[in-house]
């Protein structure tokens, strides 16, 4: 389909899902290719015709740019043949930007790893370090610890922690990686996975096998892709371990703590990508 005919498919504009009408698909695909174009990712699933949480979030990164203050959920048609004539800027926004938790940043990278699990490990990772592999607490990035052996990592770790006290802090944070792992807790996933913690490196690719590996472990992961398990009720086991994935409350598990800790995103939205990720053919 040709970008001039995304309007043309919709007439009435677009609306971000779930659901995902089969008769919008063809637009969708149209504007998920247009935002490409013009610099805006929409994830690792590409150009599939849902317009779900990454394409919203495509959507309000071009809106921010292009000055149109409307929801990034809703596209009108008037709004998608401004997008059918817009110009590349600069810099675009980085997509799946997130707000309310400390430290947090646009997101930058998708996982390594891809299809549904990545699109669950994406979702995760956007508020908790906005997708970066090498983010250390607090908002910073710190690309040495993708070339640390764990054994090494931990104590860059403990040597952070200490840092910020004597910098004046309540209490420390050894935070570290794409999924913000704190030193115990990371130890122990680690132990139960078995790795030589003396050569194994903390690169993109073992942040992923051990976050997997937690959530298989200690989640629920297999019965919640099986259906055995309901959204809900995964949202509040993962958001039990990652303080920016809200509660179904719509409440950081962590809320109030002295690290400043909140919910990254709301509780609908994270529902609603669960949904579509485990809905996803």
């Amino acid at each position: 389909m040709r970008y001039a005919e995304i309007t043309e498919a919709a007439d009435n504009g677009l609306q971000a899902g779930p659901p995902f009408p089969p008769a919008d698909s063809n637009a969708v695909k149209a504007m998920q290719a247009r935002l490409g174009e013009l610099g805006y990712s929409v994830g690792s699933t590409g150009t599939d015709g849902k317009y779900g949480p990454r394409t919203s979030a495509a959507v309000a990164a071009f809106k921010k740019d292009n000055n149109i203050n409307t929801s990034g959920g809703v596209m009108s048609a008037e709004e998608l043949q401004k997008m059918n004539t817009a110009t590349k800027v600069a810099n675009p926004t980085p997509t799946g930007a997130s707000t309310g938790n400390a430290g947090m940043r646009p997101l930058s990278q998708d996982s390594v790893t891809q299809g549904k699990i990545g699109d669950l490990l994406n979702l995760i990772a956007g508020p908790e370090s906005g997708g970066r592999y090498d983010a250390v607490y607090p908002g910073r990035t710190r690309p040495q610890i993708l070339d640390m052996t764990i054994d090494q990592l931990i104590q860059d770790m403990r040597s952070r922690v200490r840092a910020q006290i004597a910098a004046g802090a309540r209490q420390g944070s050894s935070a570290s990686g794409r999924y913000q792992y704190i030193r115990t807790t990371l130890e122990d996933v680690v132990r139960s996975m078995g790795l030589n913690t003396a050569t194994t490196k903390f690169t993109p690719a073992v942040q992923d096998q051990i976050i997997i590996h937690h959530l298989q472990k200690d989640h629920g992961l297999r019965n919640w892709l099986e259906g055995r398990m309901s959204n809900e009720d995964f949202l509040n086991r993962i958001a039990g371990t990652w303080a920016g994935v809200p509660k179904t409350s719509g409440q950081s598990a962590y809320a109030g703590d002295a690290i400043g800790n909140a919910a990254g995103i709301s509780a609908q939205t994270a529902l609603n990508t669960l949904d579509g990720i485990r809905n996803t053919a």
